[in-house]
């Protein structure tokens, strides 16, 4: 079973509905009313938060090294970050949101539909 955490970082004045913004994203197109992230800055903090525990197989996937399996795969755009976690603990995933939360990034969850501000 997997669990998607996907995340953006929007001026105030935005007011599209976040599940239109993660169709729009998810679809790989550009919304104009998102924040372009510093994608490099992002993907090397989150390489030193997850350290020698976890293992990039390739670009887009990353693996616990050690107990039960754990995996996420990662797709992003200059716009947004997608978690698709499989296996993570809710700790794990809470240690993605707090890395996000360093960008200024919020969390949507596309399961329940609410974005988190």
């Amino acid at each position: 079973m997997s669990y998607d955490l996907c995340f953006w970082r929007q001026s105030g004045l935005e007011t599209s509905l976040p599940a239109d913004i993660h169709a729009t994203l998810c679809a790989g197109e550009f919304h104009p009313g998102l924040d372009e992230l510093p994608v490099a800055a992002m993907l090397q903090a989150l390489a030193t938060l997850l350290g020698p525990d976890w293992e990039q197989s390739d670009p887009s996937c990353w693996q616990s090294r050690h107990g039960k399996p754990r995996v996420f795969e990662l797709a992003h755009s200059s716009q947004h970050f997608l978690f698709c976690c499989k296996g993570l603990t809710g700790d794990d995933m809470n240690q993605l949101i707090d890395w996000a939360w360093e960008f200024d990034c919020r969390l949507f969850d596309p399961q329940t539909g609410e974005r988190y501000a």
